[in-house]
């Protein structure tokens, strides 16, 4: 994140989906959260992803470094 701000100049990030591994495991997500927040979860859906690559010192945005994934690149 601290990447992030730097190059954009920004102190305020965009909201951002964090995947964890490791954290906790159940079988399913009614037995970790309970079946209210399992629904919000679920019922979310992103189209595409745009994933920014950048270089160890890079300070400044390069348009090209910017690529858009569908949801299938993912899996």
């Amino acid at each position: 994140m601290s990447r992030y701000k730097t190059v954009f100049q920004k102190q305020e990030m965009p909201q951002r989906i964090i995947f964890f591994d490791g954290v906790k495991e159940e079988k399913n997500c009614e037995k970790l959260f309970g079946l209210s927040e399992c629904e919000k979860l679920n019922s979310q859906f992103i189209n595409d992803y745009a994933i920014f690559f950048y270089g160890k010192y890079d300070k400044k945005l390069k348009t090209n470094s910017i690529k858009k994934f569908p949801l299938s690149f993912l899996k």
